[in-house]
């Protein structure tokens, strides 16, 4: 199997058990207005299916190439995160819930 049908495959995957197990999650009483922060989105994969779940999310990533390749969705604001080790480009109260998933995977010994 190529790279990307496997990926597909795990999107799917987490599609299909990581999202029903988020929205069981999120916070009631907010309205559609929820914000979930998709720390390490990468190429955006599931930061759609985020905000379709809670109205609104951020996808965030310390890669420019990788959010270069994110798709543009309703509801959806990509950032860079520019400092690895600095703060996270939002600002206090703005997201709801973090989410963040294979994230591990992608950082490289230094």
């Amino acid at each position: 199997m190529h790279a990307p049908e496997r990926a597909d495959e795990v999107t799917a995957a987490h599609r299909a058990f990581l999202l029903p197990e988020l929205a069981a999650l999120l916070p009631v009483g907010r309205g559609p207005d929820r914000t979930v922060l998709d720390l390490g989105c990468g190429s955006g994969r599931l930061t759609a299916d985020l905000a379709a779940l809670a109205g609104r999310a951020i996808g965030v990533d310390p890669v420019p190439e990788m959010l270069a390749l994110a798709p543009a969705a309703p509801g959806v604001e990509y950032r860079l995160l520019e400092d690895a080790g600095g703060p996270l480009p939002v600002g206090d109260g703005e997201v709801d819930v973090v989410f963040t998933c294979l994230v591990l995977g992608g950082i490289q010994d230094t």
